[in-house]
């Protein structure tokens, strides 16, 4: 049996901390995008400026497949319900999500070299430099020259 060490359970439990915020996040996003079924036919937002409203209506095909926004104060439609955040947002979001674990390994890997680098500098130097094994470059000494056949083994005739 194998026992995971203190990083190796923290690593784990790094990775179970960021698929849950992954989760939740994908979740949280899912659950905004979707239009309610009671969604009134007018409602109010503020303006960007704070100062005054735009009055949304909301519309549905004759076949109910498809729904749509409409905006009174510019005479603008639009598929997405204007009380969700923008999908740029989101993407933004979802960027940050996705390179954050790549980001992480980046860090913990750098982390651990210093660490070595530190406490084991000879970790890090490579192969040793030196007396090299001439035991690997020794040519097997061979008695026959070079390009003539084995000898081959006589067959003795019996008589």
């Amino acid at each position: 049996a194998h026992c995971m060490g203190t990083s190796g359970r923290a690593i784990m439990a790094l990775h179970l901390a960021i698929l849950t915020l992954l989760a939740l996040l994908t979740t949280i996003g899912s659950v905004q995008s979707a239009r309610p079924k009671d969604t009134p036919k007018e409602f109010r937002l503020a303006d960007e400026d704070g100062v005054g409203h735009t009055v949304w209506s909301f519309h549905t095909s004759e076949d109910k497949k498809s729904s749509w926004f409409f905006n009174t104060k510019t005479q603008t439609s639009q598929w997405r319900d204007p009380r969700t955040a923008d999908p740029a947002d989101n993407r933004a979001l979802a960027l940050g999500l996705f390179a954050l674990p790549f980001l992480v390994v980046f860090l913990l890997g750098g982390l651990y070299i210093y660490i070595v680098y530190r406490n084991d500098p000879a970790r890090l130097s490579g192969p040793k430099k030196g007396k090299k094994n001439s035991s690997l470059r020794t040519p097997v000494q061979s008695d026959s020259p070079r390009g003539t056949a084995p000898p081959q083994a006589e067959s003795k005739k019996q008589g």
